[in-house]
């Protein structure tokens, strides 16, 4: 298979990670491209209990509610008859396992999981009102652990890289799922095509391209984090789950 043809071929992409590691965000840069598709947290539509309608900004979406109305069998053979490439940003172990069942033979599946520096990621938890390092640490060591003995992970993606250098990042990530990459493809928001997304953070959500996220912004230090404290936690636990 030549290079071109190789970029025409159907994709899936899972890109996974731990809560608040740029998960949504990712899926929305890799399926910048013409025929992409980010379905975000795509899970939440088919938990109809909880989520009976679709949000008012896709209600008048044809094809969302075509995905609405259908079952989660039907989610990727629908999509993959108008796109090339799909991003999934759902992250759940379950649901992915789950909705492995009814993946074709007929387009590739890659796994890219994101983290961030144990200390950053536990400044994002504790921002969030889990301030309990325990747990945390229970949440994040597990959910990787899991992910690794279940999927075949085609690359990582440290969030703290991706801010440096969000360019170079992307690229190696493109080259490495042989998609098309091109200049400020990171600049997802720039893409009105680009499809609406479900489930993402406000920092990601992108409705009509009005809404730029702070990509590149620095961390704020929450006041009430005790970084020493931390940073000595951090040093007493076990992080070689992280990465490749």
């Amino acid at each position: 298979m030549n290079s071109q043809n190789a970029k025409d071929v159907k994709k899936l992409i899972f890109t996974s990670g731990a809560s608040f590691t740029g998960t949504t965000m990712l899926g929305l840069i890799l399926a910048n491209q013409p025929k992409g598709f980010a379905a975000g947290e795509v899970y939440s539509i088919f938990k109809r209990s909880k989520y009976p309608t679709l949000p008012s900004h896709l209600s008048n979406n044809k094809l969302w509610q075509q995905l609405h109305a259908n079952e989660p069998k039907d989610l990727y053979p629908t999509l993959f008859k108008h796109y090339n490439v799909v991003t999934d940003s759902s992250k759940y172990i379950r649901w992915i396992t789950k909705i492995s069942k009814y993946i074709k033979d007929d387009y590739q599946i890659y796994h890219i999981l994101t983290y961030k520096d144990p200390l950053n990621a536990y400044h994002s938890f504790f921002n969030r009102r889990h301030k309990d390092f325990k747990r945390f640490y229970r949440m994040y060591s597990t959910y990787y652990k899991t992910y690794k003995q279940r999927f075949n992970i085609k690359a990582w993606l440290k969030w703290e890289d991706f801010l440096l250098k969000p360019s170079a990042e992307i690229k190696f990530l493109c080259d490495l799922l042989n998609i098309k990459y091109k200049k400020r493809k990171e600049h997802y928001w720039l893409n009105k095509d680009l499809c609406h997304v479900r489930g993402a953070s406000k920092v990601s959500k992108v409705i009509d391209g009005r809404l730029k996220p702070k990509v590149y912004k620095q961390i704020n230090w929450n006041p009430k984090f005790n970084i020493s404290e931390a940073e000595k936690m951090i040093a007493d636990h076990d992080w070689s789950f992280l990465g490749e």
